[in-house]
């Protein structure tokens, strides 16, 4: 907001030393960005053939919310760039209006992220609870089985 609301030439050196600030945040978002794109595909390298369901689901809900954090960060730097260029069109007189609209749409897909991010824990916790209802019945089709086992090693016995 500093960086678009300073417009006179007197704050050109505060306006440069912001524009340097959010570039350089902007690197450090995309280093780390690639980190932790890089941990991911070395977790799922090295969980590739584990048959841990956990740790697969775990994984999934790191990438989700990997991909969720991406988006808004690719949402703000796509605000920053239009109310930069609105500021270049209208001058800064007509730009507040505008920011203002863009806030506005912006807090809109801000919602409709965390919207979407509560259908996703909802879907996860579902696919939780049906993992969870298929290892009960595995345990309990495992245990007649034995049960079963038991039954014909004490007829033969007989």
């Amino acid at each position: 907001q500093q960086l678009l609301t300073t417009t006179s030439a007197s704050k050109q050196a505060a306006r440069e030393e912001l524009e340097q600030q959010y570039n350089v945040q902007l690197d450090v978002l995309r280093q780390l960005e690639q980190r932790v794109k890089d941990l991911i595909v070395a977790q799922r390298k090295q969980h590739a053939g584990s048959s841990n369901q956990n740790q697969a689901t775990t994984l999934t809900k790191l990438e989700r919310d990997f991909e969720r954090v991406q988006g808004l960060a690719h949402s703000a730097k796509a605000k920053v760039s239009r109310q930069q260029k609105q500021l270049q069109q209208r001058g800064g007189a007509g730009a507040t209006l505008s920011a203002a609209m863009e806030e506005n749409a912006a807090a809109n897909v801000l919602q409709l992220e965390q919207e979407r991010f509560q259908l996703q824990i909802q879907q996860d916790k579902l696919q939780e609870e049906i993992m969870r209802e298929r290892e009960e019945e595995i345990r309990n089709i495992n245990k007649g089985m034995h049960t079963v086992n038991e039954i014909y090693k004490d007829l033969a016995h007989i």
